[in-house]
């Protein structure tokens, strides 16, 4: 047995950025206490819910898999759930794999996507390399198993990050059934994808995996 569920949380509430403004890097609830002051609020170790019912029936969904995959295969669970927890893009909701030499974290990620029943249409994928030649991106294909028609996109966000031009950058997006794909081409990652793996984390630490 490891650590309790309310260790587990508060460790998962505490974690902070490592550069930048080192903000909180999971959402968490937070509890207003004093409807008069509503700018005063408690950050509490329990991770922020979905909020839209649409996000609501996804993490409903994808709530049904992680139990039989960390019954299957534990190991596999508690790699992806430890890395997600460091490596989260706080803003983007996007994962961050930073070596095509040391690409396991990223082959464990995108097979434990496959294993949840999201497909290969439902992946993003970008690099950080802004040349118009990347030398890292055939790297990253050939490591990960992607085909050359694999759409991998450029990230931008106008920001200048030499050491990060090997970056790989991996998350699902759930388009809307009622919009067509090209409609949204700027989505961002999943709100009930991430509560999934904030929850995932903390149960797999209170088993023993982190």
């Amino acid at each position: 047995m490891g650590l309790s569920y309310c260790t587990s949380a508060a460790m998962a509430s505490k974690m902070r950025t490592t550069t930048g403004k080192k903000s909180h890097r999971h959402r968490m609830v937070q509890l207003l206490l004093d409807r008069r002051a509503p700018e005063k609020t408690v950050r509490i170790p329990c991770p922020e819910p979905p909020r839209t019912e649409q996000e609501k029936t996804l993490a409903a969904d994808l709530a049904k898999k992680p139990a039989i995959l960390m019954n299957k295969d534990p190991a596999h669970c508690q790699r992806v759930f430890a890395y997600y927890l460091d490596n989260v893009w706080v803003n983007q909701g996007f994962l961050v794999f930073r070596d095509y030499l040391h690409p396991e974290p990223a082959r464990d990620f995108l097979k434990f996507l496959e294993e949840l029943g999201i497909t290969k249409a439902q992946w993003k994928i970008l690099s950080f390399d802004q040349a118009d030649r990347s030398r890292s991106i055939p790297k990253w294909r050939t490591e990960l198993g992607l085909a050359a028609v694999f759409p991998i996109i450029k990230f931008n966000d106008g920001k200048t990050r030499i050491k990060a031009k090997d970056w790989l950058a991996i998350m699902p997006v759930f388009v809307d059934d009622n919009k067509s794909r090209n409609s949204q081409p700027e989505a961002k990652g999943s709100n009930a994808f991430r509560y999934l793996m904030i929850m995932g984390a903390i149960v797999s630490a209170h088993q023993g995996g982190l």
